[in-house]
């Protein structure tokens, strides 16, 4: 007799925070208005002088980080754990009362896998300080005056710190807010990227083998079975949740024949007509599937 078994246990986590990290995942920064864009000693790879000016003719200075404006700024977090177990079994007679040399085999294997996932995506609108909108409070301490390496001879772009932006950000709450738009997004975000699933596979063979004319022919012959079934959870995403509906499921409509709103529903767009319409994990799928595998050698 011969007996082999194992037994494999594995977890994982992917976590990433934002917020308690102390900076934005990124922040949106844009040059201010320009008309014009002039591009000057022209080589065969790109241009060495690029210039930009406004309606008015004046040029605007690509690299005064005073001509940039912050527009917004996004917070991101990532919740992801992976489970892993597994578990097999084999075991081996040899059948020593044959007259050539023969052993049946069996054995069997689990294996769970587990997954959950969740992740957010928040944008906030810059409301500025006093009507002013530029950049440079946020200019970054630690990459200064580093050539940026775009090929462009002295070309020492104005770095923004996403670090020094979120830290004035919660020193002064009024800095950044989150629309209502922003808010619906940011919600609609987290409903879509949650998920669940759960994967089990299970199998089992049996085989038989024998050496005949002295080992010059080998045979071997056996059948496996193996089943995997999935579970998983997603979002559920039903726009009609945000309409009357009559007692047989059709739409209640008007006298134009236009489907008529609930009350409950909000605007179009709204957070009310999101929660109508849209359900974390509120989804389940199933799937299994089997078979036999059968095999002569």
């Amino acid at each position: 007799w011969r007996v082999d078994s194992s037994l494999n246990r594995s977890a994982s986590t992917n976590r990433f925070r934002g917020p308690s990290e102390g900076n934005f995942a990124g922040m949106n920064v844009t040059l201010a208005p320009v008309s014009r864009v002039v591009l000057a000693d022209v080589t065969s790879i790109q241009p060495r002088t690029i210039r930009a000016f406004e309606n008015s003719g004046r040029e605007i200075d690509l690299y005064d980080i005073n001509n940039y404006r912050v527009n917004n700024a996004s917070l991101l977090t990532r919740d992801v754990s992976d489970d892993l177990t597994s578990l097999d079994l084999t075991v081996q007679r040899r059948l020593g009362f044959l007259p050539f040399p023969a052993s049946v085999q069996a054995g069997g294997l689990w294996r769970e896998q587990v997954r959950d996932s969740r992740r957010t995506s928040e944008t906030y609108t810059y409301n500025g300080v006093n009507g002013n909108f530029s950049a440079a409070p946020y200019r970054n301490q630690v990459y200064v005056g580093r050539n940026s390496h775009f090929g462009l001879p002295g070309l020492v772009a104005p770095w923004t710190s996403k670090h020094r932006a979120f830290q004035a950000w919660r020193e002064n709450p009024a800095l950044f807010s989150m629309t209502a738009a922003q808010a619906v997004a940011a919600e609609q975000f987290y409903i879509t990227n949650s998920e669940y699933i759960e994967e089990t596979v299970e199998a089992a063979y049996a085989q038989a083998e024998a050496r005949l004319f002295q080992g010059r022919l080998t045979l071997l012959t056996g059948v496996r079975f193996e089943r995997t079934t999935d579970e998983g959870l997603g979002p559920v995403f039903e726009p009609g949740n945000a309409f009357v509906r009559n007692p047989d499921g059709t739409f209640a409509r008007n006298a134009q024949g236009q489907r008529l709103r609930r009350p409950d529903a909000g605007a179009a767009g709204s957070m009310e007509e999101l929660r109508l319409a849209r359900e974390e994990r509120g989804f389940r799928a199933h799937r299994s599937y089997d078979g036999f595998y059968p095999s002569l050698h």
